[in-house]
């Protein structure tokens, strides 16, 4: 690896580190923003999970 090499490749990791910095940002605002439909989907994860768990008794 020559040192033209290797800068590019440092460059592309700080790209990507930003970007990733970027994402976690947006996606905690996102968070932040949209905490209610977050909950109701846990709930209806949950609400899914005891369906399930009664079929599975009721199959048996």
């Amino acid at each position: 690896m020559n040192s033209k090499q290797l800068r590019e490749v440092n460059a592309q990791e700080l790209m990507n580190h930003s970007r990733r910095k970027m994402r976690q940002k947006q996606n905690e605002k996102q968070a932040k923003e949209s905490s209610e439909p977050e909950h109701k989907m846990t709930r209806k994860g949950k609400i899914g999970q005891a369906v399930f768990s009664r079929e599975v008794i009721n199959g048996k």
